[in-house]
């Protein structure tokens, strides 16, 4: 009788033990985030096929210590696959997306980082017949203008400041859109403008940043800021639009909001990231918008 209570107890517990880690695991399954990277210079960087730097990557981490017990994954995408991942129902979170109406069908919005405006890039031999207004430059001039041959990719979202604009320049055959890069986004076009396929294109400072010293580029490049187009562009994390994606959307946040009311490590980032001059330039405003998300909490679209 003895031996058999040993043996019986033995069997319950490990039927107990059993139960325990079935329930653990589904617990842990239930807290873990996938982050869906976009391999961009200056925004994801890779190393050896991982990502290991750039302000996109790290301002994720820097909400890692707000988000307890999660099991936190990275996984690359490039925009048609993560486009039909998050449309397909597949529980992750982007960062580093623009709002758009078309995405906020297939995911929640959780407003996170702003950036200075997209800056016009051209070689520094075409500076002197750019449509300049003393020293200012607008992007309705430029556009305008017939002696220029523009550049856009293909696969991305331009900010709505300038979609529309943009949008009627290339009807009109002013500009042309361009598939490739890492991931689609279409970094490749510094590359065209450099060799002199096109004349100009568009990109955020942070890239530029990254790019400048890239042996492949042929001749040395400009950026310059647009007189019309000077507001910080918002952009944020976008988390699948189902029950897991609006409770990770609310926790994500309220990390969020707990970095920008002590917002000195995200403050450093952006000074990292960004060219001494847009940073001091737009130090403060970025400041104001720190200061502005803490207290504006995430409500979901309809």
């Amino acid at each position: 009788m003895i031996k058999f209570c040993r043996v019986h107890r033995t069997w319950g517990a490990a039927i107990t033990g059993g139960l325990l880690g079935l329930l653990l695991a589904a617990g842990a399954q239930a807290e873990s985030l996938t982050w869906g990277l976009l391999p961009v210079p200056g925004g994801v960087e890779l190393k050896e096929g991982k990502p290991h730097a750039g302000i996109l990557l790290e301002s994720l981490l820097l909400l890692e210590p707000d988000l307890p017990g999660l099991d936190i994954h990275y996984e690359l995408f490039n925009v048609p696959r993560m486009q039909q991942a998050m449309a397909s129902g597949r529980e992750f979170c982007t960062n580093g997306s623009l709002p758009l109406a078309e995405r906020d069908r297939q995911g929640y919005f959780v407003p996170y980082l702003v950036t200075p405006p997209m800056q016009l890039v051209v070689r520094a031999d075409s500076l002197a017949r750019l449509p300049w207004r003393g020293k200012q430059l607008y992007l309705s001039d430029l556009l305008a203008s017939h002696e220029l041959r523009g550049g856009l990719a293909s696969l991305r979202n331009y900010p709505e400041a300038i979609r529309g604009a943009l949008a009627a320049a290339q009807e009109q055959g002013r500009l042309e859109r361009f598939s490739g890069g890492i991931a689609g986004g279409g970094e490749n076009l510094l590359f065209m403008v450099s060799h002199g396929r096109i004349d100009f294109t568009f990109e955020y400072p942070p890239v530029l940043m990254a790019m400048s010293q890239d042996e492949l580029l042929l001749e040395p490049l400009r950026s310059i800021g647009l007189a019309d187009n000077t507001e910080l562009q918002l952009s944020g994390i976008y988390c699948t639009r189902n029950t897991w994606g609006l409770a990770m959307a609310r926790r994500l946040d309220q990390a969020v909001r707990r970095l920008m009311g002590e917002p000195q490590a995200l403050l450093a980032l952006y000074q990292r990231y960004l060219p001494a001059d847009t940073f001091m330039t737009y130090r403060q405003p970025l400041l104001g918008y720190f200061r502005q998300r803490a207290g504006q909490v995430f409500e979901a679209a309809p």
